[in-house]
């Protein structure tokens, strides 16, 4: 089995590509420091984008891809690298499946885990590959129309990233020329709308607020939930956009104090989703970073936010902005 990083990269992502980048993260893995940022996702979008990634080499090479995706598919999960994993199995079936052979890709609930299966009917692999295939630098011969193959990075980091999210991958074939199956298995995760949530509650006096708290940092959620409630507020917290955003629709607040560097939907891209939600006009935006510089405060002030507060933030300046004092 022939099988490389992706040479794919779609406008504006994060999604490493490059020969490059595949060596910078053999180097995180060899030396521990490779992280992933944990949101919930649906297993089946990122599986569609990942796809699409690595459509120009489907498209050139004519191949019949088959989607069979089951819905509802949460895991709790870095998109991007996930997105790196399966674009780089896809990406690899494509190259070494002959023209106009045929790719199919299934995602299904096996139990308590999400199995994501992607099988061609390419070039498959011996039987001494099968043990070796997610190690680095491991390729098998290549000929002349597969000379694109790279260094055989793209399976050993994709190994490091599925363990990373407490699952597992694994290949199989039935001999050269009989094609390939590589088969990942993830933890699923609830879906974002049997999260428990705060109910809904009333003020508890005219100078309280009903306030959404949005960070990744699960204790920076928890110490502004503890110092607001401490003055009276009705505080609630989420730990990425998606389930921030669904939990501002079902219970509006009167004030969002928004993260800005949230994986995936960042605090600016939240922002512009909570301004174009009608029941959401009239909340007031409140920005925390780690830079304070005057673009910083003007990309807030255009995303929608009434002010920004830079990390590490005071404890007394917070009380006063949600209280709505100047």
């Amino acid at each position: 089995l022939r099988r490389s990083g992706i040479a794919s990269r779609t406008s504006g992502s994060r999604w490493p590509s490059t020969l490059v980048d595949d060596l910078l993260d053999v180097s995180r893995i060899s030396s521990g420091k490779m992280r992933i940022s944990r949101e919930r996702v649906r297993l089946d979008e990122v599986i569609v984008k990942a796809v699409e990634m690595v459509r120009p080499t489907i498209d050139v090479r004519g191949h019949r891809v088959e989607l069979k995706l089951g819905t509802e598919l949460w895991v709790d999960g870095d998109e991007q690298r996930l997105a790196q994993v399966i674009a780089n199995v896809v990406g690899n079936a494509a190259k070494f499946t002959p023209a106009g052979g045929s790719i199919v890709v299934a995602a299904t609930r096996v139990e308590s885990n999400a199995v994501l299966v992607v099988e061609d009917d390419g070039v498959g692999m011996p039987a001494n590959l099968i043990t070796r295939v997610f190690q680095p630098f491991v390729q098998g011969a290549v000929d002349a129309e597969r000379s694109h193959g790279g260094l055989g990075l793209g399976l050993a980091i994709a190994r490091e990233i599925v363990e990373l999210h407490s699952g597992t991958i694994d290949a199989q074939s039935d001999g050269e020329g009989r094609g390939t199956r590589v088969r990942i298995t993830l933890p699923l995760a609830e879906a974002p709308q049997a999260l428990a949530r705060a109910p809904r509650v009333a003020r508890t006096n005219d100078t309280s607020r009903r306030v959404l708290v949005v960070d990744d940092n699960e204790d920076n959620a928890e110490t502004l939930r503890a110092v607001l409630e401490s003055v009276g507020h009705v505080v609630w917290t989420a730990n990425d956009a998606t389930s921030a955003l669904e939990t501002a629709r079902t219970d509006p607040p009167d004030v969002a104090i928004l993260d800005i560097g949230l994986p995936g939907m960042n605090g600016y891209e939240l922002a512009h989703e909570i301004r174009r939600t009608p029941t959401l006009a009239t909340v007031r935006l409140v920005a925390l970073s780690g830079y304070g510089q005057p673009a910083d405060r003007r990309n807030a002030e255009e995303a929608g936010f009434e002010m920004l507060l830079v990390k590490p933030v005071d404890i007394d300046r917070v009380r006063a902005v949600v209280s709505g004092k100047p």
